[in-house]
């Protein structure tokens, strides 16, 4: 799986084209990406998220303009949920991977295209960071030697 494990996303897009077209379409990808990977991240149900998609449909049905659709509130998200489940262990879940994706793209170079059929995510702690690092402050040599390995036996389960 590169991205997100469901399609449920695709028909308010789809909706949204044929009511828009191209008009402001990168802002209601965002809001779109953020509402349905927040609910899946935050363990909403498959029903749960598919009545959101469906919300948004029926706010795309009724809006006159774009911004009624962006301002609506359809695209809010359930914050306490998403940040407890980020808050702890992420290793080894299922939207590990979509969040690094996501992050990598965030904080990629768009001049540049990313190439998902090659992607690894490789040593995400620097193995020798300097004794003056952030990274020391953040975390602990025990910890680090945790995530190495765990790292190494993911890898050795599920090449990139």
């Amino acid at each position: 799986m590169t991205g997100l494990p469901a399609t449920d996303w695709v028909p308010p897009f789809l909706r949204y084209f044929d009511k828009f077209e191209y008009e402001r379409m990168i802002e209601f990808l965002k809001q779109l990406d953020n509402k349905f990977s927040s609910d899946w991240i935050g363990q909403y149900s498959p029903t749960d998220r598919i009545e959101a998609m469906n919300r948004v449909i029926k706010v795309i049905d009724d809006a006159g303009t774009v911004d009624d659709i962006l301002n609506s509130g359809c695209f809010d998200i359930d914050k306490d949920s998403f940040l407890r489940v980020l808050d702890g262990s992420v290793y080894g879940k299922r939207f590990a991977r979509y969040i690094l994706l996501k992050l990598d793209y965030l904080y990629h170079d768009h001049a540049l295209r990313m190439h998902f059929e090659t992607l690894s995510v490789e040593h995400i702690l620097p193995q020798k960071p300097n004794s003056t690092s952030q990274w020391v402050k953040d975390f602990s040599d025990d910890e680090r030697t945790e995530w190495d390995s765990q790292a190494r036996k993911s890898s050795a389960h599920h090449p990139a």
